[in-house]
């Protein structure tokens, strides 16, 4: 189950990119699973700190590289630190301008993309999910 890793990104792009993210966490707690479509899709679950900081670089990284928009799935997510909330809002901030960035979680990690300015950002929607 999902309480088994760390953190769980499914990455949609090729499977070096999937290798480079497992390979920055030695200990596996990164699972990626390959997608398909045009947009580019990170799942992440469980929870994320300074542990998972590479990982998660190298998905947003891979993320950008793809064409088209961005949706980050965080539903599941528990936990996730002030430096990788950071991370991703920079992220989100920098695509904004010429693709939509869809960020899906629940609402105390949306109130931490809001204390960031990711409220009202042209680009940016911020979708407020409640895990059943």
């Amino acid at each position: 189950g999902e309480g088994l890793f760390g953190l769980v990104i499914d990455l949609t792009g090729d499977a070096d990119a999937r290798r480079g993210v497992l390979a920055a966490d030695p200990q596996h707690r990164v699972r990626v699973v390959g997608g398909g479509g045009d947009r580019a899709g990170i799942r992440i679950a469980g929870e994320i700190d300074y542990q998972a900081e590479e990982a998660l670089a190298l998905a947003l990284a891979e993320a950008v590289r793809l064409d088209g928009d961005i949706t980050l799935n965080m539903a599941p997510l528990a936990f996730i630190d002030g430096f990788c909330t950071r991370m991703v809002a920079d992220t989100a901030k920098m695509l904004s301008s010429s693709r939509t960035v869809i960020l899906q979680c629940q609402p105390e990690v949306a109130a931490g993309f809001a204390r960031l300015g990711l409220g009202g950002l042209p680009g940016v929607r911020l979708v407020t999910i409640r895990e059943q």
